[in-house]
């Protein structure tokens, strides 16, 4: 975040992982990762967000 800049965009593809960023079994640790990625991009003041369904998910974030 430090490092992006205002009216920066990050995109992260793959989001959705198959489907398994919202299954609620046990997960691999990379999903695990995903997951606090995703709830950090979300719950982050300084970004907008959009996640478009393309593919395996592509959440797209702009800096305020």
């Amino acid at each position: 975040m430090r490092l992006l800049r205002p009216g920066g965009l990050v995109c992260f593809e793959g989001v959705f992982a198959d489907g398994r960023t919202v299954d609620s079994g046990p997960q691999p640790v990379e999903i695990l990762h995903l997951r606090d990625l995703l709830r950090t991009v979300r719950e982050s003041p300084d970004l907008v967000t959009s996640l478009l369904p393309v593919g395996d998910g592509l959440l797209c974030a702009v800096k305020r």
